[in-house]
């Protein structure tokens, strides 16, 4: 009798070690995840906790790995999380995919450091940063800022550029315009206008 148990008890903690289920339910980082037609109690998830972290947040139907050392299902911990169809691969599984519906937030002491062979581009609506080989565009609706090598072009459609600051200055070669409150300053060998200013008294 007392080996019949002992048996039962090692078979029934062993079919624990790893199961298979979907979270039911969610408060903060501990879940309850439904086995068959059996519901666990309050899990912990496993994760990336330390001086270094990583919080992506918990959807409900998840399917997941619930690891129960010694077998006992009260001291159990999740490990996400396992394709199915309510939560499909991506159409092509060749590509490295991050999709959120929550807001997305990076903190960080150090430096933030990104290299892509390719480019970079960064999209929100109609809004985007795009950056490639020496190429870097800024672009909101039908204002654009380019940079290309050695130009840099600014464009707003239909719409005037608006500049402010305390004091704005621009060069090319012996030529300038300064603005510093309300002075404006003009320095050239050679100033022309159509139609021509007068260089007389009283004039430019």
């Amino acid at each position: 009798m007392q080996s019949s148990f002992a048996f039962s008890d090692l078979f029934r903690r062993v079919a624990n070690l790893i199961r298979i289920g979907k979270i039911s339910e969610i408060d903060g980082a501990q879940v309850k995840v439904e086995i068959g037609k059996v519901k666990t109690n309050w899990l912990p998830i496993v994760s990336t906790a330390g001086d270094t972290s990583c919080w992506i947040p918990i959807s409900v139907g998840e399917q997941v790995v619930v690891l129960s050392p010694f077998g006992e299902i009260s001291q159990s911990v999740v490990l996400r999380s396992i394709h199915y169809n309510a939560y499909d691969v991506p159409e092509n599984e060749n590509d490295i995919s991050f999709n959120a519906k929550a807001d997305v937030k990076a903190d960080g002491d150090g430096k933030f450091e990104a290299s892509f062979e390719n480019g970079i581009e960064l999209k929100t609506n109609d809004t985007y940063i795009y950056v490639h080989d020496g190429n870097m565009q800024l672009k909101s609706g039908n204002a654009s800022i380019t940079i290309d090598n050695n130009q840099i072009e600014i464009s707003s459609g239909n719409s005037g550029i608006t500049l402010s600051s305390s004091g704005i200055q621009l060069s090319c070669g012996a030529s300038s315009i300064d603005m510093s409150n309300s002075n404006i300053s003009l320095t050239s060998t050679n100033l022309s206008s159509t139609p021509p200013f007068c260089k007389c008294m009283g004039g430019l």
